[in-house]
């Protein structure tokens, strides 16, 4: 059975080819907004993830729950290196979606 590790491992592998892929200009910074948000949503993250391992909740329940600590992705670096609104948007929709992507593939 997958453990919390296991997410966070391969979580970390699925942004940086995140990043790799869509943000090479704005590597440093958008590494840096992303872990912070894996630190500071982690105990959300272990709890919401051991709930969807023990089937105790379903994918959508996961996407909304994910979702609401959307507001903890703040991207400080990415702000103070310019990056453009638009992208910003996309850059936190992709680490969210990612997020759930990678626990649903870890958990099942």
């Amino acid at each position: 059975m997958a453990t919390f590790k296991d997410f966070e491992n391969n979580w970390k592998t699925a942004i940086d080819a995140l990043i790799q892929r869509n943000y090479s200009d704005f590597i440093n910074q958008a590494q840096s907004d992303a872990t912070t948000f894996l630190d500071e949503a982690k105990s959300d993250l272990k709890r919401w993830t051991g709930l969807y391992a023990a089937n105790s909740i379903d994918k959508e329940d996961l996407t909304s729950l994910v979702d609401s600590d959307k507001d903890l992705l703040e991207l400080h670096a990415l702000k103070q290196a310019g990056l453009a609104q638009v992208r910003w948007d996309l850059f936190v929709n992709s680490v969210i979606e990612t997020t759930i992507s990678v626990a649903v593939k870890t958990f099942v």
